[in-house]
């Protein structure tokens, strides 16, 4: 059965015929892609499942952390001299209304710190430097 309405969209008015369908249901493309994103995303692990990996570095290495995004040095933890344990958290960064927290890639010992609280940073800037 075929049924027409007027139907009104920013002060236009248009006449639709619309087909009912009998116990069917019709699916749109893309609400069937919208359906097959969400079942691959619950399938995969997300972000927080995944497990925490270490990186291993040759004894004497230099890790240079640099800035992932632009921001401003929010609180700075770490301490020149200090020793640090991978995943540690050194510092962290606002950005975009977010605070960004700043790990250690590996265990080794904080050898200079490049910044200040309140100090803007660009992409890719040196944060510090820890030697493994």
């Amino acid at each position: 059965m075929i049924r027409q309405f007027k139907v009104k969209v920013n002060k236009k008015d248009y006449h639709v015929e619309v087909e009912e369908m009998a116990n069917e249901i019709a699916i749109s493309p893309m609400a069937e892609i919208a359906k097959r994103k969400m079942e691959n995303a619950a399938s995969t692990d997300s972000y927080s499942k995944k497990k925490k990996t270490s990186i291993t570095f040759a004894a004497g290495t230099k890790c240079e952390l640099k800035a992932p995004l632009p921001g401003t040095i929010g609180n700075i933890l770490a301490k020149e001299g200090k020793r640090v344990q991978a995943g540690e958290k050194l510092l962290v960064l606002e950005a975009m209304k977010m605070e960004n927290s700043i790990l250690a890639p590996a265990t080794g010992k904080v050898e200079s710190i490049s910044v200040k609280t309140g100090e803007s940073v660009l992409s890719e800037q040196i944060l510090l430097t820890i030697v493994c």
